[in-house]
């Protein structure tokens, strides 16, 4: 299942990029371990680096760990695997 999002991404407690917007695919492997990966274009403006984990927010109230795993030069869209599945955000 392919779904569009926007958000937010933070790593070590700190907001890495304050809005970013993009699409995620959902699959299950066969042993039933969630996986998901998509794409996001960093609406704020910081410039894209690599991030070997952090965490996506969405707006919807999602949040799930992340790893970016391609940056796609002269643009501001990279690449992110999700780590685990996501969850619901608790306050």
């Amino acid at each position: 299942m392919t779904s569009t999002f926007e958000g937010y991404v933070e790593a070590h407690g700190k907001t890495v990029y304050e809005a970013v917007r993009g699409t995620f695919h959902r699959y299950t492997r066969r042993e039933g371990t969630p996986l998901w990966d998509g794409n996001f274009s960093i609406e704020s403006g910081e410039p894209p680096k690599p991030l070997s984990q952090g965490i996506l927010h969405l707006k919807n109230g999602k949040k799930g760990k992340i790893s970016i795993t391609d940056i796609f030069l002269g643009s501001e869209v990279v690449h992110f695997r999700g780590l685990g599945d996501m969850e619901q955000e608790t306050n």
